[in-house]
C-alpha cells in the first residue's frame, strides 16, 4: 500500500504551503501544517487581548481600583484576564467533546484513542497551543515575578500540545482540557482578592462552586482520564501493531490511518515512562491543590464568622 502525505484541510491557507509542510515533517508532527493558520490565529488573540482589550475593558468595569492598581498589578491583572477567558473557552468546549465521545459517537478503541485524527478535537487543540505559546511568552517576560516554574509550565503545556499533531493521544486532550472548567472560579477569587474581597460572601461562595467543580472534573473525572490514559498508553507500547497481535477491528484502523499518511508507530520506552510520570505528576497535583483549596475556604470562612461575632460583640 501505497503512503501519502497527510492532506491539509481546504480551509487552511497555510497548510498547503511547502515550508509549512517542510516544517510538519522536520517536527514530526504530520497534521500541523493542516493547523499551522488556526494556531497562529489563536496565539494572536491573547496578544490582542492582554495587550489591546485587556486593559480598556477593566478600566471601564473597575475604573476606581484600575487606577489605584501598581503597574505589576496592572500586569497580573490582565494575565488573569486572558486565563479566564481561555478558560471559558476551552472549558466548556472539552466537556462539548466528552459528552459527544462518550454519549453520542460511535465508540472509539485502543488505537483510535492513541493515534486517531479528528478535526474537532484537534481545532479545540489549536485554540489550547495558541494560549500556551502566548503564555511561554508571556512567562519569559514576566520571568523575574513568576519565575522558572511557570516558564516550565508554560513550556510543558506547549509540548503537550503539540504531540496532539503526531497525532498521538489527540482524541484524549479534551480529557485533561477539561480542567480548565475549575479555572474560572479560580480566576474569579485571583479577582476579588486583588480587589479586597477574598473573605466576602461571594469569594466564600465561589469557593465552594471552585470545590465543588474541582471534585468532579479533577478528582473523580481526572482519576478515571488519568488510568484509562496510562493503561493505553502502556497497551500500545507492550503491543505490536500486527494483525496477529491487534486482531482484525484494530488492525483495519491502523491500516485507514496509514492510508491517510497517519501510520501509527509503537512508542518508545522513554515516551511510555514520560506519559507515566506526567499522569501520575498531575493526578497527584490535583490531590494536593484540592486539600490547598478545601483548607483556605475553611479558613476564610472561619475569618468571617470571627468577624461577625466581633460585630456583634460592639454592638
Amino acid at each position: 500500500m501505497a503512503v501519502m502525505a497527510f492532506q491539509a484541510p481546504s480551509t487552511s491557507l497555510l497548510g498547503s504551503s511547502s515550508a509549512a509542510q517542510r516544517l510538519s515533517m522536520t517536527l514530526n508532527l504530520r497534521t500541523l501544517h493542516a493547523h499551522i493558520d488556526s494556531i497562529l490565529l489563536s496565539t494572536l488573540f491573547f496578544t490582542l487581548l492582554y495587550s489591546s482589550l485587556a486593559e480598556p475593558l477593566s478600566r471601564y468595569l473597575i475604573p476606581k481600583q484600575w487606577a489605584s492598581f501598581t503597574p505589576q498589578a496592572k500586569t497580573d491583572w490582565k494575565l488573569r484576564v486572558v486565563s479566564l477567558t481561555q478558560s471559558l473557552i476551552l472549558g466548556p468546549a472539552s466537556l462539548y467533546i466528552l459528552i459527544g465521545q462518550f454519549f453520542l459517537w460511535e465508540p472509539r478503541g485502543l488505537i483510535e484513542r492513541v493515534y486517531g485524527y479528528y478535526e474537532l478535537e484537534t481545532q479545540m487543540t489549536n485554540v489550547a497551543l495558541g494560549y500556551f505559546i502566548w503564555h511561554f511568552a508571556m512567562m519569559v517576560k514576566e520571568y523575574k515575578k513568576h519565575g522558572i516554574q511557570m516558564v516550565l509550565h508554560a513550556l510543558v503545556g506547549v509540548g503537550c500540545m503539540s504531540g496532539v499533531y503526531v497525532p498521538f493521544t489527540a482524541t484524549m486532550t479534551a480529557w485533561f482540557l477539561v480542567y480548565e472548567v475549575t479555572n474560572v472560579p479560580h480566576n474569579i477569587y485571583r479577582f476579588l482578592a486583588r480587589l479586597g474581597k477574598g473573605t466576602s460572601r461571594a469569594s466564600v461562595a465561589n469557593a465552594v462552586v471552585w470545590i465543588v467543580l474541582f471534585f468532579v472534573f479533577r478528582i473523580v473525572w481526572g482519576t478515571y482520564a488519568t488510568v484509562v490514559y496510562m493503561r493505553s498508553t502502556y497497551a500500545v507500547w507492550k503491543t505490536p501493531l500486527t494483525l496477529e497481535a491487534l486482531g482484525v477491528e484494530e488492525y483495519a484502523v491502523v491500516e485507514r490511518l496509514e492510508a491517510e499518511g497517519l501510520k501509527p508507530g509503537n512508542i518508545g520506552t522513554v515516551v511510555m515512562a514520560l506519559t507515566m510520570l506526567a499522569g501520575v505528576t498531575l493526578a497527584s497535583l490535583n490531590y494536593v491543590w484540592f486539600y490547598l483549596i478545601v483548607k483556605t475556604t475553611v479558613r476564610r470562612v472561619t475569618e468571617m464568622k470571627g468577624r461577625k461575632a466581633e460585630k456583634e460583640k460592639s454592638r
